[in-house]
């Protein structure tokens, strides 16, 4: 942030796009641990704040545009919806369904293929047609990053 603020090393909006990418990577080696994904979800729909210093919706019209992204009102709903313990739930943006751990494992049996499980998040219908009913955690993580790298390169935030 131009402003001074920050958290200790992480004073730029470049700084908190690296804090995106070590989460995202973290995932990436490990996309079934919700701590990571919590942290990632978060962590990456709070650079709007960064990006926009601040400034709400409200103030800010280019924000408000900007928060009308299929991706961001998806990234805002996981975000809020995970840290208030309610993650399907959502008055101001409904977007998710449901996020469901898809592994199985009975008590007196389990094989090879039940660690081959994923995270899922069940979109509401209006995002069917972008991205189908649901989206696997780490393929809806890789087209977040990709949003942000195009958006920030574009406002020559990162380089």
């Amino acid at each position: 942030m131009e402003n001074g603020k920050g958290f200790i090393s992480l004073k730029t909006v470049s700084d908190y796009w690296n804090k995106v990418l070590f989460d995202y990577n973290l995932l990436k080696q490990n996309p079934l641990n919700v701590y990571l994904a919590f942290n990632f979800f978060v962590t990456s729909y709070h650079l709007v704040d960064w990006v926009f210093e601040g400034k709400t919706s409200k103030g800010c019209s280019e924000r408000k545009l900007f928060e009308e992204s299929s991706l961001v009102r998806i990234n805002y709903h996981i975000c809020n919806g995970a840290k208030h313990f309610e993650p399907k739930k959502n008055n101001k943006n409904n977007s998710v369904k449901e996020i469901e751990d898809t592994g199985y494992a009975d008590n007196d049996y389990c094989s090879e293929e039940y660690f081959e499980n994923d995270i899922l998040i069940y979109l509401e219908e209006e995002f069917v047609s972008e991205f189908g009913n649901s989206i696997e955690i780490i393929n809806l993580a890789d087209k977040i990053v990709s949003f942000w790298k195009e958006e920030l390169t574009k406002r020559n935030l990162i380089y």
